[in-house]
């Protein structure tokens, strides 16, 4: 009997330390983007606003948050993961609120990178944000079902990670498909956790496909928004 319940067990084991391992992947590709980013002299602290390193320390907080949950389950202490949740989703609210002042920020001090187009970068940080807090949201609603909670706060991460890998990639030289090749990293992630579920389970678990789907499809409509008469209207009044 012992055995039978070892057996039933360890695939759950396995997965737990899969998504704490992904959990890892992703606080390391966000360290070492910003850190690169730092090191290369391309981050000047001395000149950055207050809220510029607020929303530093609230983004990286939300990376150790979500390593932090993982790590926990992944040991077993699923009671403290579970009692984290709450203030974990709280987090979350905040996490896009700060995204939101932080791109207001960078139109009011000149700071919107020079190879996003002003309403391209507002459509993009708004429409990531807005996938981050919904799939977030979604996530802790489908909480009592452990298979869908897990995979769509690993989409929602993946949507927050775009700015980490964007400072690994080339941008200025990646011209109008800068924001596609972001996409195209962050998708590679996402393929590593779909072939687990295709060698374990046989199928891609449908979370997934939801999750990357609206992922997908928010992307897909960033620049036609963005480039559309409303859109260059909407930028107009944000930018002043």
């Amino acid at each position: 009997m012992a055995t039978v319940a070892f057996a039933r067990r360890d695939p759950l084991e396995a997965e737990r330390r899969f998504f704490f391992g992904m959990a890892i992947a992703i606080g390391a590709t966000v360290v070492l983007g910003f850190g690169s980013h730092a090191l290369l002299g391309r981050v000047d602290l001395g000149r950055a606003t207050w809220l510029v390193h607020l929303h530093g320390a609230t983004f990286m907080g939300w990376v150790a948050l979500f390593v932090a949950q993982s790590w926990l389950v992944a040991s077993g202490d699923v009671a403290t993961h579970r009692r984290l949740g709450m203030l974990s989703a709280a987090y979350a609210v905040f996490v896009v609120w700060m995204g939101l002042a932080i791109m207001m920020s960078s139109y009011r001090r000149g700071t919107v990178p020079p190879f996003f187009p002003p309403n391209v970068f507002l459509f993009m940080n708004v429409g990531h944000l807005l996938t981050f807090g919904g799939l977030t949201a979604a996530a802790v609603a489908m909480r009592r079902d452990a298979g869908w909670h897990k995979r769509l706060m690993l989409c929602g991460m993946l949507v927050l990670m775009g700015p980490a890998i964007g400072r690994l990639l080339p941008m200025p030289l990646l011209g109008r498909w800068n924001l596609h090749a972001v996409f195209a990293v962050l998708m590679l992630y996402a393929l590593v956790a779909m072939v687990r579920d295709l060698r374990m389970r046989g199928s891609v678990h449908p979370a997934y496909r939801w999750g990357l789907g609206v992922f997908a499809a928010v992307q897909l409509l960033i620049e036609p928004l963005a480039w559309s008469g409303p859109g260059l209207a909407a930028t107009r009044a944000v930018t002043g």
